[in-house]
């Protein structure tokens, strides 16, 4: 039997401990704690505020973060006048004194993983109490947690100056033109409440179908008159306006006006064909006319009578890239009226263009 002995690998284990002990350079430790919110936003709509934010994808150390479990939404409020400046808040102050709303789930992000999960925007919508809105002044700032609970700093806030909700826009009505859809309001009727902001224009909203409404107009306007160019025939929108006040930090909007429904139909034909001129050869008579310009254009009608008949009879139906026609079904010495008519894709068709006679040659030998 052969003894088996350790004893001649013991110098490469006492080496290989060694090189394990040999220091390196000291690293800092890992920060996990989660980015603050940058871009906390605020809006009023009514007695409704929207808060809005992109939540944080990395540590403050800069590494991807690794799970986000929920934001906190935390409000301070102070009282104040209208007008006058408000003290904002420091961080430690929404910790100390400041109420936790409410906790918004992060779905989708709350497991720590091998990858950094998406950054997504979030929005919520509050109710506060009326009087509570026109009498003080009111901070929001938001928290971040990751998947271990670990909080970020607090963001910083948004404010809410004391005022009360501005009244809606009244009689919005809608009238379906060829190129465009006009929208028509009446200002609120009566003075403004007391306290309540200075409506400085409106904001005309639309949705498509069953979509979310989309503002249309870059900043509030003073005209009570919006023009909408960017529809499409055959397409259901809903319409509404809200009275809007002075541009500030925080957007401040009434409730929606009285919605209206549009269902603009093709009912408008297109332009009759312009420039019909006619060249009478040994057998046939040639037309030519000004192509038409609507984008929905389907095609082109030619018609004809002979001299002495009142009725046109329709020789012929052309797609739209034909701006031309030789009629060849003729009798010689014969005098022949021409017109044509345009049409769309919705089936409308054009009044006819104005007329061109011709005399038909006789053919040559």
């Amino acid at each position: 039997m052969t003894r088996r002995t350790a004893g001649p690998f013991l110098p490469f284990a006492l080496l290989a401990a060694m090189s394990c002990g040999k220091k390196g350079p000291i690293m800092p430790p890992l920060v996990r704690v989660p980015q603050a919110v940058e871009d906390l936003s605020l809006s009023r709509v009514g007695d409704r505020l929207i808060l809005s934010w992109t939540n944080p994808g990395a540590y403050i150390d800069g590494n991807p973060l690794q799970g986000l479990s929920e934001v906190e939404v935390w409000a301070v409020q102070q009282p104040g006048t209208e007008g006058a400046p408000a003290e904002k808040p420091a961080a430690a102050d929404f910790a100390k004194r400041g109420r936790l709303l409410l906790n918004v789930p992060v779905a989708g992000q709350d497991t720590p993983g091998e990858e950094a999960q998406p950054v997504r925007r979030e929005s919520v919508i509050l109710e506060p109490d009326p009087g509570e809105m026109a009498r003080n002044v009111l901070f929001f700032s938001l928290r971040a947690r990751d998947g271990k609970g670990r909080p970020s700093e607090f963001s910083n806030p948004a404010v809410l100056e004391p005022g009360k909700t501005l009244p809606p826009p009244l009689g919005l009505k809608a009238l379906v033109f060829e190129d465009h859809i006009e929208l028509a309001w009446f200002p609120p009727a009566g003075l403004q409440e007391a306290g309540s902001p200075r409506i400085a224009g409106y904001n005309i909203y639309r949705s498509e179908g069953e979509g979310p409404p989309a503002r249309l107009n870059t900043g509030p306007l003073t005209a009570l008159k919006f023009l909408d160019g960017g529809f499409s025939f055959g397409k259901v929108y809903i319409y509404f306006v809200r009275s809007a006040a002075a541009a500030a930090p925080v957007a401040v909007e009434s409730v929606d006006s009285e919605s209206v429904k549009v269902e603009p139909a093709d009912a408008f034909p297109p332009a009759a064909p312009r420039g019909l001129t006619l060249i009478s050869g040994a057998g046939f008579i040639a037309l030519s006319w000004e192509p038409a310009g609507e984008p929905d254009l389907a095609g082109y009608r030619v018609w004809r009578r002979a001299a002495g008949e009142t009725a046109f009879v329709r020789l012929q139906e052309l797609s739209p890239a034909e701006s031309s026609f030789s009629d060849t079904e003729i009798e010689h010495n014969r005098q022949y009226v021409y017109a044509i008519t345009a049409f769309d894709r919705s089936g409308n068709e054009s009044a006819r263009s104005a007329e061109a006679a011709g005399l038909a040659r006789r053919p040559r030998a």
